[in-house]
């Protein structure tokens, strides 16, 4: 059976069900404001959310080995959820200016 509790670096028990959830729900609220604007984003949007994404790939799998921390985990989904929202007030910016 697959262990789904690890102790992060700091000796906090972490549900790995949980960090899959905390991230669904980012995930959730950047789909509902994206609404069908991807099309919009260019190669240096795509990279910088993409950037955020591998951070946060990076700490979830510190945290599963039990090298990572909680905190950190949080702090990057945070940036990741702010990297999506600023990428996308660009795009709406720069579409309203267009129009």
């Amino acid at each position: 059976m697959l262990e789904t509790m690890v102790v992060d670096a700091a000796n906090n028990a972490v549900d790995v069900e949980c960090l899959s959830v905390e991230f669904g729900k980012i995930a959730e609220r950047v789909q509902s404001e994206v609404s069908g604007d991807f099309d919009l984003l260019n190669d240096s949007d795509w990279a910088e959310v993409d950037r955020a994404e591998r951070v946060v790939d990076e700490c979830a799998a510190d945290l599963r080995m039990g090298r990572g921390d909680r905190t950190i985990w949080l702090v990057a989904l945070d940036s990741y959820e702010r990297t999506w929202s600023a990428v996308l007030a660009r795009k709406t910016r720069h579409q309203s200016l267009a129009a």
